[in-house]
């Protein structure tokens, strides 16, 4: 009896030194890293997670450089054991940022999320109730065989290089194509996989988990569902890329009107007015925020739209009516760049206003851009003189320059 007791006694000891003594080697590895002997302090991070450390797990997927696959493991088995910051972080990379086909997993993702809760029941996320919802809709449909898709229709499980790649997986898919009739499970299971943030994901799975539940397959649009800056400047990029090419039609069939001369000055115009519009929308509106990219692009379309749009207005007899002759007009202009520059310089600590030398880069192509576009109005409408047209569009480039005072 008495030799039984000291079995189980020392059994107990055994078990505690095995797997749940690790206090020792994460103190030891904190301060290894604190020392900057980051490899050294791995090495025992690592050996304190095989004890069961979750602070050691969280440790090594946050401040190592390790693989997609060792950082959702780690974080997870963090979770599990109850660390709350761990949790996000899991739950980002098995869905709720996954943006990817073989990495994503819902069904994980839940699972991670329970046995989190149970070890550690005030663990609280932001806005729980949906996120628990939005992985309960994407875990409905059941597994996904991401190999045998991926194989099948020769998509890549991931691309970390590009925004949206499964999503845009999901758009081709939701149009039919290659993936033959739309359906609106697969919708889903693809929808639910391509997270990129997290409030995006949410009211794209409601929305396309609704579908699936009424048999409807309709088409999905990244778009639709954009909250993100960078989800803004990704859409206002995919906007341009369709509107740059109807704008090169609109340039080609301007051409066609046109003798082989103006045809010839249209083409040196709109290059030059491309660079300064980029320029101007980019380095000296004002555009900031996270949205700041959309913001930039959305501007510089617009501006290049109505350029053209001045073009065949120009060429069906506009005639503009500037308030003085060009050589007032300059002096104008000149005396409000000084301003301009002056008050930039007294803000050059405010980052909400352009820098001083990207307004002068600005300036420099406004110049070129002037002589092309007069010389391009002349031709298209020669009943106007080249002192009108100098002076009025100096004009419009005063105005732009005081609306930087305004900012």
């Amino acid at each position: 009896m008495r030799g039984h007791y000291f079995f189980v006694i020392a059994l107990m000891f055994c078990v505690c030194g095995c797997s749940g003594n690790y206090m020792q080697d994460l103190k030891q590895a904190d301060q290894a890293y604190e020392a900057g002997d980051r490899d050294a302090a791995k090495n025992l991070y690592l050996k304190a997670a095989k004890k069961g450390s979750p602070e050691a797990h969280f440790a090594i997927a946050y401040k190592y450089n390790v693989t997609p696959e060792e950082s959702i493991y780690h974080f997870s088995e963090a979770a599990k054991r109850g660390h709350d910051e761990a949790l996000d972080y899991a739950l980002d990379a098995l869905l709720f940022r996954a943006n990817s086909l073989e990495r994503a997993n819902p069904q994980e993702a839940l699972e991670v999320y329970k046995q989190a809760k149970k070890a550690n029941p005030k663990i609280k996320l932001y806005d729980e109730e949906v996120k628990l919802k939005t992985i309960q809709m994407s875990v409905e449909p059941g597994p996904f065989d991401w190999k045998a898709f991926c194989k099948k229709y020769n998509v890549l499980p991931h691309n970390d290089e590009v925004m949206y790649h499964v999503w845009l997986i999901a758009e081709e898919a939701s149009k039919g194509g290659r993936f033959g009739k739309p359906d609106p499970k697969l919708i889903l299971q693809l929808v639910s996989r391509g997270g990129w943030a997290p409030a995006e994901l949410e009211y794209a799975v409601e929305d396309v988990y609704k579908n699936w539940k009424s048999g409807t397959a309709k088409e999905f649009n990244i778009c639709d569902f954009i909250t993100s800056g960078g989800g803004m400047a990704f859409c206002a990029s995919r906007a341009d890329d369709k509107d740059e090419k109807d704008r090169i039609k609109r340039v080609s069939d301007i051409r066609q009107k046109l003798n082989a001369n103006s045809s010839k000055l249209l083409d040196v115009a709109y290059a030059s007015a491309v660079k300064f519009i980029d320029s101007k929308a980019s380095n000296e509106e004002g555009h900031g925020g996270s949205g700041r990219g959309a913001w930039v692009i959305g501007s510089q379309m617009e501006q290049k739209n109505a350029y053209l749009d001045l073009i065949e207005k120009v060429r069906s007899g506009y005639k503009p009516s500037p308030k003085s002759s060009f050589v007032e007009a300059d002096r104008k202009l000149n005396e409000t760049y000084k301003k301009v520059m002056a008050n930039l310089k007294k803000k050059a600590d405010d980052y909400n206003v352009p820098r001083v030398d990207d307004v002068r880069a600005v300036q420099r192509l406004w110049i070129p851009y002037r002589d092309a576009t007069v010389k391009l109005f002349m031709a298209l409408n020669p009943a106007v003189g080249e002192d009108v047209w100098k002076s009025w569009v100096t004009e419009v480039r005063e105005k732009q320059l005081k609306d930087i005072l305004a900012l």
